[in-house]
């Protein structure tokens, strides 16, 4: 049976090829990796050639050890043979630590850890192995200098220093609130990742799956020892007023209408928010939340907290 990925690595750098494997099955692919893989008792010449015929892709874990290895030559080398061009993305380097590859290599294209946070490592290394254009879904900043061009000030007022400019209410606009929502909503799926990943490194017999099962959809469903311990379902309610909606259980996870929160636009008239409304206890233990005004990131942390509630009892 194909599998998406083989991981050729050096003992030296088996913790960080470990690590990989993880990510990516995390993620929903497979792989073929020697430490989970290849079995006492069997042959490994055997099961090396097994893995690199079985394999869609191979990553080849870049070190200064790896580039040095005899035995590591021969698998990057068979992979290079097959795709000269990289057309079909066949071998795919991983920098991790500082190295300079030499002859057919230099041409490679790789994904750079070296130096990120586990969370921007597992970012950088699952968007590497997408094979589809790395355009990101929001617009990047300007990278130009910001002017502004100012009015003179009334003379009388030179000199005056930190006086008080009332905050003054704007109405929220149809438009302006479902943007905020859909900008949220895409906080709240980037916090579950990331923090998935950190749980998962910290814990490894705890597993995250995250799907995202549209734009405005997503579920996620924690197992421990394989058993599924947590689920819940978050999603954007497409009414005349936008709010998030989430679902916790694994029950009535098929529809949308059955609630055990609802994050609606906050009623605060300068700046924008959510209201949580089905708190109920969580308002005791997370006193330093304002659960009338939620950012973008605290009701991320909420829903995380209350997802994995399960998992702590």
């Amino acid at each position: 049976m194909k599998k998406d990925f083989f991981i050729s690595y050096t003992g030296k750098d088996k913790d960080w090829a470990v690590w990989i494997a993880w990510q990516l099955e995390a993620q929903g692919y497979s792989t073929i990796i020697q430490a989970w893989d290849f079995r006492p008792g069997g042959n490994f010449v055997f099961e090396m050639q097994k893995a690199l015929q079985q394999a869609e892709r191979t990553i080849s874990v870049f070190s200064e050890t790896y580039l040095q290895s005899v035995y590591a030559t021969p698998e990057w080398s068979a992979v290079f043979a097959q795709d000269p061009l990289g057309v079909a993305n066949r071998l795919i380097p991983v920098k991790i630590g500082e190295c300079q590859p030499e002859g057919l290599l230099t041409a490679l294209i790789w994904i750079d850890l070296i130096g990120l946070s586990e969370i921007d490592a597992r970012s950088e290394l699952l968007s590497g192995v997408q094979r589809e254009r790395a355009k990101p879904e929001h617009p990047p900043a300007f990278p130009g200098r910001q002017t502004v061009q100012e009015k003179p000030s009334f003379p009388a007022e030179s000199g005056k220093q930190n006086l008080y400019v009332p905050k003054i209410r704007k109405e929220k606009t149809d438009l302006d609130i479902r943007n905020f929502i859909e900008a949220a909503f895409q906080t709240l799926r980037q916090y579950f990742s990331d923090a998935a990943s950190v749980l998962m490194s910290q814990h490894p017999e705890v597993t995250v799956k995250i799907m995202q099962l549209s734009d405005i959809k997503m579920m996620a469903e924690a197992f421990v020892h394989g058993k599924s311990q947590a689920r819940c379902q978050i999603w954007i309610n497409q009414s005349h007023s936008p709010q998030i909606g989430y679902n916790e259980g694994h029950a009535y996870l098929d529809g949308d209408n059955s609630y055990n929160e609802i994050l609606s636009i906050s009623n605060n008239q300068t700046e924008y928010g959510l209201e949580s409304l089905m708190r109920f206890h969580w308002e005791q233990q997370l006193s330093h939340f304002e659960f009338s005004h939620l950012s973008a990131e605290e009701a991320s942390e909420y829903l995380w907290r209350r997802f994995t509630s399960g998992l702590e009892r």
